[in-house]
């Protein structure tokens, strides 16, 4: 892994936290601020040579899945969780913003099945989800230094 690779990492690890915190703290997102992130991410991954990976448009398929689930089902995804997503995609490969998004539906949906048995709150219970995507973002990372890929 080169050098602009890890800064790459680094920089996409320390967005998704400023978002996440921001997340919890003002339950909405600043569209400026996905977006400087998601310049960054397209420059560091054009600087890396990720851009000339076989498939990498593939990555931001989940975004625009995601934004079109937010379209249809009127926001039960947030846009800007979304657009997070997308900006992930200059992050990460095909492989790992999958598995990304998966570790975060799992992370959420386990804590939505705590708090709905343990703290009686209901279906309409809102919760952040950029930090569920920070905690899969860490568990990719993990994963590629243990294991490789």
């Amino acid at each position: 892994m080169n050098i602009v690779a890890i800064i790459r990492n680094a920089v996409g690890f320390a967005g998704l936290l400023f978002l996440g915190l921001e997340d919890i703290r003002r339950k909405e997102l600043v569209s400026l601020q996905i977006l400087i992130m998601g310049a960054l991410g397209l420059v560091l991954s054009f600087l890396c040579g990720a851009w000339k990976e076989p498939g990498m448009l593939l990555s931001y398929l989940p975004g625009i899945v995601f934004l079109l689930i937010a379209y249809v089902g009127r926001e039960c995804i947030g846009y800007g969780d979304g657009l997070v997503i997308l900006c992930l995609g200059a992050y990460l490969s095909p492989g790992q913003i999958f598995e990304l998004c998966m570790a975060a539906l799992t992370l959420a949906g386990l804590v939505a099945l705590g708090l709905m048995l343990a703290a009686h709150k209901g279906r309409r219970t809102t919760l952040p989800f950029v930090p569920f995507l920070l905690a899969g973002y860490v568990i990719v990372m993990v994963r590629k230094i243990c294991f490789g890929g």
